[in-house]
C-alpha cells in the first residue's frame, strides 16, 4: 500500500485508461507501418497525447512516443493544415520543461512552437496560447 492510498488510486486510474491506450497505440503503430501521415494519423496521435495527459504519470512514456511521431513525422510529412499543430508543439514544450527538466530542450521546443505560429497563417497561436488551449482540452 501507498501513503494515503495514492498508489491504489493511481493503479485504479491506470486500469481505467490502459485498455483505450493499448488500442490507440495499436492504431498508431498500424498507421506508422502503412506510412500514413494524414489527418487520420494526426487524430490518432493527438488523442493518444490527450489520453496520456489525462491519465497521469504512468502514461508519460506513451505520450512522448505519440508526440514524437506527431512532431517528427505526421505534421512535417502530412502536407496539410493541422488545426492542433501549434497546441501539440506547446504541449511538447511543457513536457520537456516539467518532466525532463531540460532547459535547452524546452527552449528549442518553444522556439519551434513560436516559429510555427509565425510562419503558418492557419495557426497564428503563440506557444503560451497553444499551451493554454491544450491544457483546457485535457483538463490540466
Amino acid at each position: 500500500g501507498g501513503q494515503g492510498g495514492g498508489e491504489d488510486g493511481e493503479r485504479r486510474g491506470a486500469c481505467v485508461w490502459q485498455p483505450l491506450l493499448r488500442r490507440l497505440r495499436s492504431l498508431r503503430e498500424t498507421l506508422v507501418s502503412h506510412r500514413d501521415f494524414g489527418a487520420r494519423a494526426a487524430a490518432a496521435c493527438e488523442l493518444s497525447v490527450d489520453v496520456c495527459a489525462r491519465a497521469g504519470g504512468w502514461g508519460w512514456g506513451e505520450m512522448l512516443k505519440a508526440m514524437a511521431h506527431l512532431l517528427g513525422e505526421v505534421y512535417p510529412r502530412g502536407g496539410g493544415a493541422f488545426p492542433r499543430e501549434a497546441e501539440m508543439h506547446a504541449a511538447s514544450a511543457a513536457y520537456f520543461a516539467c518532466v525532463a527538466g531540460d532547459a535547452a530542450e524546452f527552449g528549442r521546443a518553444l522556439a519551434r512552437a513560436q516559429a510555427h505560429a509565425h510562419t503558418h497563417a492557419h495557426a497564428c497561436t503563440h506557444g503560451g496560447d497553444g499551451m493554454r488551449a491544450w491544457a483546457a482540452r485535457v483538463g490540466a
